[in-house]
C-alpha cells in the first residue's frame, strides 16, 4: 500500500530536522525524523492514540518540535479534546510566532468551543501576518458578530472594500447583518453602493426595488423596476412586480399591464396566472374590472387554447362575476382535460350547488369521491346533494363518513357542525341550542355554500338579521346573488 503525505506534513517534518551542512543528518536526527513519520503514518491509519503517544515521544526528545506540537493540537482537536488542542497549538505559537497554520488552528479550536473573543484574538494576528488575504477578514467578522460585536463585524467587512474595492459578496454578507440588525437604511444604502459600482447591472436594481417595496416604499420601489425595464424591456421579474403593485396602487393600470403580458411571448402562462391571481382575489362581481378581468381571460384563452390552466382561470373569473351557467361549463371542460386537480372538482360542485343542479352534483361528488377518498369535503357536498333531493338516508350515511374521515381535523370541524344541524328535523333541538349558533368560527368557513347554510339554521331559529347577514357573505364569496336575493325577499 503507497501512503500519501500531503505536502504541509513534509515542511513540517523539515522543521524538526537540525543540521550543520546541508543533506547531513545525525543519529538522533534520522530517529527523530523516523518517530515523525510514523506518527504521520499512524495518522493516515486514523489511530490517533498511537498517534499521539508517537508524537509525545518526539517532543520528549525535542522540546522545540513546534511541528510535533501543532500535530498534536491537530490530532486533540479531532477527538474535541479542546483543553489539550488549546494547550499544545500554543505551544507551536510560542515556539514560532509567525506560522500561520498554528494561528489559523489556534482560531478553530477557539470557535468550536465557543470562546469567540479568544479566536478573535489569534484572527487579528492571522490578519496583521497576510494583511490583503480576504479570508481573514470574512473570518474575523464572522467571529466579531458570533460574539456579540455587530458594528465591529460591519467595520472589518467595510476595510475588506475599502482594501478591495465593493465585491457583491461582502456586499452581501454586510446587508444580511444590517438588515437582520434592523438597520435598514444602512442595508439599503449597501444595495445602492453595489449597484453605484456596476450600474449596468440589472439584477442589482432589482435588489433595490424588490427591498424599498419590502420596506413599504412602493412608490420608489416601481421607479426601480421602470428602470430595469428600459434597460431590458423583457425583462420578466420587473414587469411582473410592476403588476403586482399596480394591483394595489391602481387596478386598471395593473390590468393594462397584464394585458401586456399575456400578448409578450416572453412571458410564460404560470407568470401571467401569478399575476392574475391578487386581481381574483379581490375583483367585485361587476364593474369596470370585473369587465376587464373577463376579457383578459378571453385573450388568455385565446393565447394557451389547450390549457387546463386557462380553463379553470377563466372559470374563476366567470363564477365570481356571476355568470355561473358559463363557469359550469369551464370547470367540467377543464375537468376533462385534467382530472387529478381535487380543487377542480370542489370548484365544480360549489357550482353545481349555486345552479340548483343537484342530481348532477350528487353523481359528480360521488364520483370525486371515488378519485380522492380522502377529501371530506366531497363527502360533505354528496350529502348536501342527497338533502336536497331528499334521500336522507344517504345523507346521514354521508355526513358520518364524513366525521370519520376529518377525525379531529379544526378545517372541517365548522363544516360539519352546520350540516349536522342543517340535518336535523327537530327544530326543538335547534331552538334549544341557539348559543350553538353563535359559537361557530367564521374564519374555518371557506365555501359560500356553508355560509348560506348558517343563514338557513338563523332562519329556523328565528333571527331574520343574522339570517340576511350569513346569506350576504355567502353572495360575497360567490354565490348566486340573484337567488340570494329571491330567498332574502321572503325575509320581508
Amino acid at each position: 500500500m503507497h501512503l500519501r503525505y500531503p505536502i504541509l506534513n513534509l515542511l513540517l517534518f523539515a522543521s524538526l530536522t537540525s543540521f550543520s551542512q546541508a543533506g547531513i543528518y545525525s543519529e538522533a536526527d534520522i530517529e527523530l525524523q523516523d518517530l515523525f513519520i510514523e506518527a504521520q503514518l499512524e495518522k493516515q491509519l486514523n489511530h490517533p492514540k498511537e498517534q499521539i503517544e508517537l508524537l509525545e515521544q518526539v517532543i520528549r526528545r525535542d522540546r522545540t518540535a513546534d511541528a510535533a506540537y501543532y500535530e498534536l493540537a491537530k490530532a486533540y482537536f479531532q477527538l474535541e479534546n479542546y483543553a489539550l488542542a488549546v494547550k499544545n497549538g500554543k505551544k507551536a505559537h510560542q515556539i514560532n510566532p509567525e506560522n500561520e497554520w498554528y494561528l489559523n488552528l489556534l482560531t478553530e479550536i477557539y470557535e468550536a468551543s465557543s470562546q469567540y473573543d479568544r479566536a478573535i484574538e489569534f484572527c487579528v494576528k492571522l490578519r496583521k501576518l497576510q494583511p490583503e488575504n480576504p479570508i481573514h477578514f470574512k473570518k474575523l467578522a464572522f467571529l466579531q458578530l458570533k460574539s456579540g460585536q455587530r458594528e465591529a463585524s460591519i467595520a472589518t467587512l467595510l476595510k475588506l472594500e475599502k482594501l478591495r474595492g465593493i465585491e457583491e459578496e461582502t456586499s452581501k454578507i454586510i446587508f444580511d447583518i444590517q438588515d437582520n440588525a434592523g438597520l435598514k437604511e444602512d442595508a439599503l444604502q449597501t444595495l445602492m453602493n453595489i449597484s453605484n459600482s456596476n450600474p449596468g447591472n440589472i439584477r442589482y436594481l432589482i435588489n433595490i426595488a424588490g427591498y424599498l417595496i419590502e420596506l413599504d416604499r412602493k412608490e420608489e420601489g416601481l421607479e426601480y423596476y421602470k428602470r430595469v425595464i428600459q434597460l431590458d424591456p423583457s425583462n420578466s421579474t420587473a414587469t411582473l412586480a410592476i403588476a403586482r403593485q399596480n394591483a394595489n396602487l391602481s387596478s386598471i393600470d395593473g390590468l393594462h399591464t397584464l394585458e401586456e403580458m399575456i400578448t409578450n411571448e416572453n412571458f410564460s402562462l404560470d407568470e401571467i396566472i401569478q399575476s392574475l391571481m391578487p386581481f381574483i382575489s379581490n375583483m367585485s362581481r361587476d364593474g369596470e374590472q370585473t369587465l376587464k378581468l373577463i376579457a383578459l381571460s378571453e385573450k388568455l384563452h385565446e393565447r394557451f387554447p389547450n390549457d387546463v390552466k386557462t380553463y379553470a382561470v377563466r372559470a374563476d373569473i366567470l363564477f365570481y362575476s356571476g355568470k355561473i351557467e358559463e363557469s359550469e361549463k369551464l370547470y367540467e371542460k377543464a375537468i376533462s382535460l385534467d382530472d387529478s386537480k381535487y380543487t377542480l372538482w370542489d370548484q365544480w360542485l360549489i357550482n353545481l350547488w349555486e345552479l340548483e343542479a343537484y342530481t348532477k352534483m350528487k353523481n359528480k361528488a360521488l364520483e370525486a369521491a371515488d378519485y380522492f377518498p380522502n377529501q371530506v369535503n366531497a363527502s360533505l357536498y354528496y350529502c348536501l346533494a342527497a338533502k336536497k333531493l331528499n334521500d336522507h338516508k344517504e345523507a346521514q350515511y354521508y355526513l358520518e363518513e364524513s366525521k370519520l374521515m376529518a377525525g379531529n381535523n379544526p378545517r372541517y370541524k365548522e363544516a360539519i357542525k352546520i350540516l349536522e344541524m342543517w340535518l336535523e328535523t327537530d327544530m326543538n333541538l335547534l331552538n334549544n341550542n341557539k348559543h350553538w349558533l353563535s359559537s361557530i368560527d367564521q374564519s374555518n368557513i371557506t365555501s359560500p355554500v356553508f355560509f348560506e347554510l348558517l343563514g338557513d339554521l338563523h332562519l329556523k331559529a328565528g333571527d331574520p338579521i343574522q339570517t340576511k347577514k350569513f346569506w350576504n357573505l355567502a353572495v360575497n364569496m360567490g354565490a348566486d346573488k340573484s337567488r340570494i336575493e329571491q330567498k332574502i325577499s321572503t325575509l320581508n
